[in-house]
């Protein structure tokens, strides 16, 4: 292992769910880490932003970070569309690195991807 290894800083959000309807909040935990995977004691500021498929920024939030760890959520509204969203989330110190060491996690909103059963799909053979 080098010595003087350039410091690097990886992030990790954990929601409740993947799914989510129009009137749920979006509960998370904010996981910063070292190169080293132990919490990182350098960060206090953690950026978490909701984005649509199509890349429009829908939200920011700025989520407090104490010993690498911390929480947050977004509360959606009404006017929100049914679809795929993105949740992105880096520390300011990741910001000089570009966008490769983002975190970028796929959640779901409305309807999308649900599915209606039928009584009639259940085959029991007894």
């Amino acid at each position: 292992m080098q010595k003087d290894q350039l410091f690097f800083e990886k992030v990790f959000i954990h929601t409740n769910k993947s799914n989510y309807a129009k009137e749920d909040v979006i509960w998370f935990k904010a996981y910063v880490s070292s190169n080293e995977n132990k919490p990182s004691l350098k960060t206090t500021l953690l950026y978490v932003s909701l984005f649509s498929e199509e890349g429009e920024l829908i939200k920011t939030e700025n989520v407090f970070i104490n010993e690498g760890v911390g929480i947050g959520q977004f509360e959606l509204f009404d006017s929100i569309k049914y679809g795929d969203y993105y949740i992105q989330a880096c520390t300011n110190f990741m910001k000089n690195f570009g966008e490769a060491n983002v975190f970028v996690s796929k959640i779901s909103i409305g309807n999308a991807g649900a599915k209606t059963v039928n009584k009639n799909d259940f085959f029991y053979d007894v």
